[in-house]
């Protein structure tokens, strides 16, 4: 998170905690009586964001940044040489998922997929320079 964004954010943190209500849950975006945003709410967010603010892609939603954020979690717990139950534990703590939820399950097969048609791109190219 760049620097400015950083102080917007602790701001907006800052007014958030003189909200009664929105100390009751761990919700960072709510509404002005401190209840969580609703999906058509933060969906209706990212409409004004899009519509409004100059440079940002017409295709940014929040189904858009999870798999972003995802893609790059995937990409440090290669980085980091973790293990697969480990990966599970923290991606479900990050995303706000059950411990019991399988949709890290879901980004992992994802990534698995990725790197296997990676590979085999890889050997593909190999062999063929040994043919030539």
């Amino acid at each position: 998170m760049g620097d400015e964004l950083a102080v917007l954010t602790l701001n907006y943190i800052n007014a958030r905690s003189r909200i009664p209500a929105a100390k009751k849950h761990g919700f960072m975006f709510v509404t002005e009586a401190g209840a969580p945003m609703s999906m058509s709410a933060l969906t209706k967010v990212f409409r004004t964001l899009r519509e409004r603010a100059s440079g940002i892609s017409p295709s940014l939603t929040m189904h858009v940044l999870r798999h972003v954020w995802n893609e790059e979690f995937s990409d440090l717990v290669d980085a980091n040489f973790l293990q697969p139950e480990e990966e599970t534990r923290i991606r479900n703590e990050a995303m706000g998922w059950s411990d019991r939820s399988k949709t890290a399950e879901k980004y992992q097969l994802r990534r698995t997929r990725a790197k296997a048609a990676e590979f085999s791109v890889e050997i593909q190219d190999k062999f063929m320079r040994k043919v030539k």
